[in-house]
């Protein structure tokens, strides 16, 4: 029941991709619930994948942590296993998070059988079910890998002689969330040690804890967790209006992760308000270029946006210039689209797909802004760059076009006399 006492709800470790195998995990223990509930506990299905301490099977150390006894069970593992897990196998990677996971609860499973035999020999015959030691294992790895982080908690805090409940919503540090967590697990475990009708298997969750510090620890998952530590203290100086102690900390993150898109921006919006343009638009450049590189397109759009209004002329490479071009056209946003296709072929006019993307950009400004102005100098602009070409050819014709559509405007418009 401690669940209602203590109850995270959410980290701020940012979620970067879609988290496979925690939704997989999640699936799994949901359908085998759902199979348990239809057959029956007394079943076949449900007896032969669980884990009885009296009859050790290797097989059920793993099949045992997909089985729940009811739909509170389920919902508060899978709840934990969200929130932990989901940014755990985002940073380690599936296979790692994967394997860690099914090493804590099947080391957890033994543990329990250890302390079942030795101390209620007596339920030695009952099955142990539940994701509960995995999860807990995920909640250690995730000490270890996010100790600087703050997790939102709901507690539930009760007078019973005066009838007053009271909710309440807390950040609390890592650190500290986890440690009153395994205190809980420890102050039950300890009530319950020789209590023969306890259901809950809490040396499960505290032998799973340790295995999941003991992974963490031993797999390098520290000395990642003090690099990103940097970044996080970039973010709430960043929020809290400290640009330059922001700025120290993204600048040190950045030597070692230069990669990292997400950095970039914020490193760019943190000189942006300190008077650095030049600087920000150089790191919204890299910014933009990693975003592209990574698929994330919407993103890229958005911070080469960003960048448009400090920059006219955006410092992108040119094959990221003319590959945000194509995504904005694609995105439907022609007007910015047009102006990305006129910058690569102005700023970068020696390259072979510079006056093809010039006419791209007059045909966007001429056949879909109806910007005739606008499109003509592009095309007497071609047709300066590259004279005696087929490029100059057609931006001869297509001028000529542009210049029977405006004379047919100006003959068709109608006077007003006063």
């Amino acid at each position: 029941m401690y669940y209602f006492y203590y109850l995270p709800i959410g980290t701020e470790v940012r979620l970067r991709k879609t988290p496979f195998v925690t939704l997989v995990l999640i699936g799994l223990n949901v359908a085998s619930f759902l199979a348990s509930q239809l057959l029956g506990r007394g079943s076949s299905f449900f007896l032969g994948l669980a884990f009885v301490p009296a009859r050790f099977e290797l097989h059920a150390l793993l099949t045992s942590s997909f089985l729940h006894a009811d739909i509170f069970h389920l919902t508060a593992n899978l709840l934990y296993l969200w929130i932990f897990g989901s940014v755990l196998e985002d940073r380690m990677g599936q296979l790692r998070y994967l394997t860690a996971y099914l090493v804590c609860g099947a080391l957890s499973m033994m543990a329990q059988a250890v302390a079942v035999v030795n101390l209620l020999p007596q339920n030695a015959a009952i099955p142990v079910v539940g994701a509960s030691g995995a999860i807990s294992g995920v909640m250690g790895l995730f000490l270890v890998r996010f100790y600087y982080a703050r997790i939102r908690v709901a507690s539930l805090g009760m007078l019973f002689l005066q009838g007053i409940f009271r909710a309440t919503v807390s950040r609390i540090n890592a650190m500290g969330a986890m440690m009153l967590w395994i205190l809980i697990q420890l102050a039950y475990g300890l009530a319950t040690s020789n209590n023969p009708i306890s259901t809950t298997a809490y040396w499960s969750h505290i032998s799973g804890f340790a295995v999941g510090l003991v992974l963490g620890l031993s797999g390098g998952l520290s000395s990642e967790a003090v690099l990103e530590r940097k970044l996080l203290r970039g973010k709430r100086y960043f929020e809290e209006g400290k640009w330059f102690a922001a700025m120290g900390e993204l600048v040190e993150f950045l030597r070692t992760r230069p990669e990292d898109a997400e950095a970039r921006a914020l490193l760019a919006r943190t000189f942006l308000l300190t008077g650095q343009r030049k600087k920000a638009a150089a790191e919204y450049a890299k910014a933009v270029a990693a975003e592209l590189k990574s698929g994330h397109r919407g993103v890229a759009i958005e911070l080469y946006e960003e960048m448009k209004r400090i920059s006219p002329e955006p410092p992108l490479s040119p094959s990221f210039q003319i590959l945000m071009a194509r995504c904005l056209e694609e995105s439907g946003r022609l007007g910015l689209a047009a102006d990305a296709y006129a910058t690569f072929g102005t700023l970068h006019h020696e390259k072979d797909k510079a006056p093809a993307s010039l006419l791209k950009a007059a045909e966007i400004y001429s056949m879909k802004l109806n910007d005739l102005a606008r499109a003509g100098e592009i095309y007497r602009k071609v047709r300066a760059l590259y004279p005696q070409t087929r490029w100059a050819r057609m931006a001869r014709r297509r001028l000529a076009e542009v210049g029977r559509v405006v004379a047919r405007r100006s003959t068709t418009t109608p006077r007003v006399s006063f």
